[in-house]
Formats: structure tokens, C-alpha cells, sequence
């Protein structure tokens, strides 16, 4: 994904059914890329809190995702800022950065100069 919005010609959107779980990694990996601060990258994802009831509403109106909630823990459906740091520390702890994960990935130190051209001033 991240390679994708670094070759996009254009604007991208991405999403995810909530936009907390895999929206929310996404974005973290864009924006510690783009070298934003740890403290704003957990307050980005900790906002989908504010609508995290009208997100499960929505959700639980799709037959599918209704049966696929039901089996998850409760403690699953929340952005507490916890959970985003506890994803951070293991980046951190794993690869020493955000840019040590996308080496590790074989991103590409290109791929990350094409991103911050592109979402960067």
C-alpha cells in the first residue's frame, strides 16, 4: 500500500471497514515515515474513538460484518491512543525505526523520497 500511494499519479484513498485497524497501521507507517512526531501519529488514530459507536452501527447492518463481530472480543472494538502506542514500541523494539521497518520490507529508500515528495511542502 505504501508503495502504491508513493507511485500514485494522483490523489488515493484508502480505508478499511472501520478505519481504526488496517487504515490505522497505514497511516501510522505513512506519517512515521513522513517523520511525524510518535505523540501526533497516536492522537490521529485515537480520533476514530469519537465515532467508534456509530462505526459499529454501521457495521452491525451488513449481515457479515455483523456475524464476524460477533465473534471478536469486545475489547477489539476501540482507537484507545494505548493501542497505537503498544503498536509503535513494537516497531520501535523490532526494527529501530519506521524507516528500519521499511528497509526491512524492501521498501526502498526511493520509494520513501517519491512519498515525501509527494505528501510533503
Amino acid at each position: 500500500m505504501i508503495r502504491v500511494l508513493a507511485e500514485s499519479p494522483a490523489p488515493a484513498v484508502y480505508h478499511c471497514a472501520a478505519g481504526k485497524d488496517r487504515t490505522g497501521v497505514i497511516s501510522a507507517v505513512l506519517l512515521g515515515l513522513l517523520g511525524v512526531e510518535e505523540g501526533i501519529i497516536v492522537a490521529d488514530y485515537a480520533l476514530s474513538s469519537a465515532n467508534i459507536d456509530a462505526i459499529i452501527e454501521r457495521l452491525n447492518a451488513a449481515e457479515g460484518y455483523r456475524a464476524m463481530l460477533e465473534t471478536l472480543p469486545p475489547e477489539t472494538m476501540h482507537a484507545l491512543p494505548q493501542t497505537m502506542e503498544g503498536f509503535l514500541a513494537r516497531i520501535a523494539q523490532r526494527y529501530g525505526s519506521m524507516a528500519g521497518y521499511a528497509r526491512d520490507i524492501d521498501l526502498g529508500d526511493e520509494t520513501v523520497e517519491k512519498l515525501r515528495f509527494s505528501l510533503l511542502e
